[in-house]
């Protein structure tokens, strides 16, 4: 395919909505486009506003800074956030990248456009429910768990439950140990309350009481969104339309995280919000992929991955990066400058 015939990089804006919590990345977020992604038209950096000073000091001139006052609790404002992207900008098309995320290499045109329309992976809960029961699966979440603090933490949990007050000690003792005698029977209780808890399909239940519709497939696949501009008027008015209400109340009565006794109706999806209503009403717009599983292989298997996503809390500790984390992010993102006609235009700060 001709490069030329598709849509300019210039016609895309690079939208971010970040926290506090992810300041010490985001910068490595910025390296790797400069490295990578330098001629995309504009880059976009939403925070809430009382974080607005110190990321100021962290990011490049050339991103336009934003900031958000704060309406609601946790993550859940993140997804108003990105529904309102197109307010932001007056790009025709959008790409959603979080600030725990790295360009690892240049997305090609034809990676991201055929012809006007972008790519989009989806796949249906009926073959994501199968994936999750499969060895594959269980593999990785059992690798997670023990190349992270997830088991650690819950065993620190249960031995202060039991009276024991040096947990930590106890831990450095016992912990090769447990592992060899426990960890196949731990992993079947855990994994059977997550399946019920949380589970593959999580955000199924809310994107369909949001559109109400039903949903057969998930739609945040792969890290890699790029959208049309006008699905997120459509979103807003859908909501309004269905709910009553306007997309800064409905998100107030949303949740946006794994929490406790949370019927999964009120779980909700940003991203498959917009997977869904572009399926639905605007699905000659995307050029679409349908992948059979969660697996690398199987959701990368028509389009290479041009992102590395990480897990914030995988890469923080008490605030500061990780050794093992600034070591692998310094190696990604070691870039050149930004030219210089690409600097952002000056916004005023809150």
């Amino acid at each position: 395919m001709d490069e030329e015939a598709s849509v300019s990089l210039e016609e895309i804006c690079l939208y971010t909505r970040s926290y506090v919590g992810d300041i010490e990345l985001v910068p490595y977020l910025y390296r790797s486009v400069e490295r990578h992604f330098g001629d995309v038209g504009e880059a976009v950096l939403v925070v809430e506003e009382q974080d607005f000073g110190a990321f100021k000091r962290v990011v490049p001139s050339w991103i336009r800074l934003i900031a958000e006052k704060q309406f609601a609790p946790g993550t859940i404002q993140h997804k108003y956030s990105k529904l309102v992207a197109d307010t932001h900008t007056s790009k025709q098309f959008i790409f959603h990248i979080d600030s725990d995320s790295i360009f690892v290499r240049r997305p090609r045109n034809r990676e991201l456009f055929l012809d006007q329309r972008p790519y989009l992976e989806f796949i249906s809960y009926r073959d994501l429910l199968t994936y999750q029961d499969s060895i594959a699966h269980t593999d990785r979440l059992k690798a997670y768990i023990l190349d992270t603090d997830l088991l650690r933490n819950e065993l620190r949990r249960e031995l202060v439950r039991l009276g024991i007050a040096d947990t930590d000690g106890w831990l450095d003792q016992n912990y090769e140990a447990w592992l060899k005698s426990n960890f196949e029977g731990w992993f079947a209780n855990w994994f059977s309350g997550w399946k019920t808890s949380w589970g593959v399909d999580v955000w199924r239940e809310g994107t369909e009481f949001a559109i109400g519709e039903k949903v057969d497939y998930e739609f945040n696949v792969n890290p890699e969104k790029l959208f049309p501009r006008d699905v997120y008027s459509l979103c807003r008015q859908l909501i309004e339309h269905n709910h009553g209400m306007s997309l800064k109340e409905f998100i107030k009565s949303r949740v946006g995280a794994q929490a406790i006794d949370t019927p999964r109706d009120k779980y909700f999806s940003d991203l498959n919000l917009i997977g869904a209503v572009l399926h639905r009403y605007m699905r000659s717009s995307i050029e679409w992929i349908q992948v059979a599983s969660g697996r690398d292989e199987d959701r990368y298997r028509a389009r290479p991955k041009f992102i590395r996503q990480f897990i914030s809390r995988d890469m923080i500790e008490n605030g500061r990066l990780k050794a093992s984390a600034y070591e692998l992010l310094e190696s990604a993102t070691d870039a050149p400058s930004r030219p210089e006609n690409k600097k952002a235009p000056v916004i005023p700060g809150p």
